[in-house]
């Protein structure tokens, strides 16, 4: 085989895996959001105040960098962006489907 028929190991970017790292935060603050009573615990509340705001805002801008970014990679199935969209798609999900 010659050096230009092997095919060379995907690797994911920095960027790749700091979203990745992002959407799994989001996840794990709408968790939380969900399960700890913000009235009994006074700093939790405050600090869940703070930041719903930017949870929010990053539920809708992190699948848009990160299919931007899979777009760039040429769509490769091992590509961490493909897995941001779906952990933001499954929050989302998990947001609306816990509210009902």
């Amino acid at each position: 085989m010659d050096e230009a028929t092997v095919k060379t190991r995907f690797r994911n970017s920095l960027r790749a895996k700091n979203t990745f790292i992002f959407s799994v935060v989001v996840f794990g603050f709408w968790v939380l959001v969900n399960k700890v009573a913000t009235s009994d615990l006074v700093l939790v509340g405050v600090i869940l105040e703070l930041l719903w705001m930017p949870m929010c805002l990053s539920l809708l801008i992190i699948p848009f960098i990160s299919y931007l970014s899979w777009k760039k990679e040429r769509y490769h199935a091992s590509s961490l962006h493909l897995y941001s969209i779906l952990m933001v798609i499954l929050t989302i999900l998990w947001v609306m489907i816990r509210n009902l």
